[in-house]
């Protein structure tokens, strides 16, 4: 999930190759699905705009990956986003207890 874009999202991007790297080289693996939220348009040029497209062209996302790009605000869309989701989400019947992280 790309909340934005420049340097974060091209970190993550490259976590593909980091991996590989880190592994002695072994075959790259794309990512194989991709959610990009992100205010900047691609006519523009910049990296924040880029197209997932065309990091399926760099071998970043996998070809046949699935893949959704949202041109907004993050501050606007993630709150929107993060409700539907806690909506259709099934509560825990026992969540962990993290009070003690508030303790002083």
């Amino acid at each position: 999930v790309y909340l934005g874009g420049g340097v974060p999202k091209d970190t993550i991007q490259l976590a593909t190759v980091i991996k590989s790297l880190g592994r002695g080289g072994e075959e790259e693996t794309p990512h194989d699905y991709a959610i990009q939220i992100t205010a900047d348009s691609p006519q523009w040029g910049g990296l924040s705009g880029c197209t997932l497209e065309e990091a399926v062209s760099w071998g970043k996302i996998a070809m046949d990956a699935r893949k959704a790009t949202l041109y907004c605000d993050i501050t606007l869309a993630l709150p929107i986003i993060v409700h539907a989701i806690n909506e259709r989400v099934q509560r825990r019947v026992d969540p962990p207890d993290l009070g003690w992280v508030f303790k002083a």
